[in-house]
């Protein structure tokens, strides 16, 4: 006679019935079908609740449809992965819900882990910082507060051409005001741009710069041509100190963007070049979300400036003071001999005032040092010095 045998739903169906008359403890009944009380309890509420059937063995896993759902997501993150390679999973989950409203998307965790499942995350190097040292500058508080600028690129497109990117941004919104080539670095062609800019978007309360040409000298305050040109239109010029390289980070970060998704590789010629980075401002002021702007886009956030490029008047000094106007190579001549002031205020006039035996000398309100009378070849005394 052969020996019976038990399938698993035939045991659950004797383990539940069993539960349900109570005359056996449930401690020996899980001893006998060898289960915990866990899964003892689990088959004996299916069967209180469906009967029979509910001890059938159900499918591992989710649902059907979830599962589908899901995979709809996936295939729509990868794609938009193909299509901004430099993306991360939170700014996709903020893309995705702006461009499919109403549907419920995964959440960033779970886009992030089907990026690294599929090779498209690969972990940047971190470069050893300095300790922490003074606090960076606070951050604008409304649009047009603050501006940035600098350069970026002095790389060769396909057929030879020369690339220097003026770029100047919008530090509240982020908003990219202007990547622009331009043919060499100086301060000429750079006030040609910010001209066009102050009439298209307006004059904002300051711009942060670096320490570089055109934008420092080796002048009073450090201003030149173009920086004084900045103050004289009321505009407060704020340079990143060689200690504190923080306070521009947030441009340089854009810089490395820029390069990644506009410049790598190169184009074929300046105009190809020219386009393609017109082409990646918009993208980045109108389609790429920012954490800092809790998902959304510096587009929707930048309005222009509502002050106008005002008419610039020439200084205008009290009467007794002596005048000079600045000549060329940065040099006045006061008293017989010749005395520098600066480049930057070549064809200005700045005035003259007794002060002990020294003469104060002032560009419109602007103090802009001390001149010794006494000594012949006593250039102008700076009011305050790099540090």
């Amino acid at each position: 006679m052969p020996w019976k045998i038990k399938t698993a739903e035939q045991q659950r169906q004797a383990l539940a019935r069993e539960m349900t008359r109570g005359t056996v403890s449930v401690t020996a009944l899980c001893a006998r079908f060898g289960v915990s009380r866990t899964t003892a309890y689990k088959w004996a509420a299916r069967y209180v609740a469906q009967g029979v059937n509910g001890l059938v063995a159900r499918q591992p896993g989710r649902p059907k449809q979830v599962s589908q759902a899901l995979a709809r997501w996936h295939a729509r993150v990868l794609l938009a992965r193909q299509a901004r390679p430099s993306w991360g999973a939170p700014k996709l989950r903020w893309w995705l819900e702006r461009t499919h409203p109403g549907e419920r998307v995964p959440c960033s965790r779970t886009l992030h882990r089907w990026l690294v499942a599929a090779g498209r995350v690969h972990q940047r190097r971190r470069k050893l910082r300095a300790g922490p040292g003074r606090p960076a500058t606070v951050l604008a508080e409304r649009v047009n507060a603050v501006w940035t600028a600098d350069f970026k690129g002095d790389f060769y497109t396909k057929d030879g051409a020369w690339i220097l990117a003026l770029t100047v941004r919008d530090l509240y919104s982020r908003f990219m005001l202007t990547a622009h080539p331009v043919p060499r670095q100086s301060e000429p062609v750079v006030r040609r741009v910010f001209a066009r800019l102050f009439r298209r978007f307006g004059v904002p309360q300051a711009i942060r710069v670096d320490r570089g040409t055109p934008f420092c000298g080796s002048g009073p305050y450090g201003l030149t041509a173009l920086s004084l040109w900045w103050q004289r239109l009321g505009i407060e010029v704020q340079f990143v100190s060689r200690k504190r390289r923080l306070d521009n980070n947030a441009h340089e970060q854009m810089h490395r963007m820029l390069k990644a998704e506009a410049a790598t590789p190169v184009s074929r010629s300046y105009g190809a070049q020219v386009r393609r980075l017109q082409r990646w401002c918009g993208r980045y002021n109108h389609d790429r979300p920012h954490e800092g702007l809790a998902g959304r886009t510096p587009a929707s956030l930048y309005r222009p400036s509502t002050r106008l490029l005002p008419r610039l008047v020439p200084p205008q000094y009290p009467l007794g003071c002596v005048t000079r106007r600045v000549r060329p190579h940065g040099y006045v001549k006061l008293d017989g001999s010749h005395r520098h002031i600066g480049r930057a205020f070549v064809g200005l006039t700045v005035a003259f005032t007794p002060y002990r035996q020294l003469y104060r000398v002032h560009f419109d309100s602007l103090l802009l040092g001390t001149i010794d009378p006494r000594l012949t070849r006593s250039g102008l005394v700076p009011v305050r010095r790099f540090r």
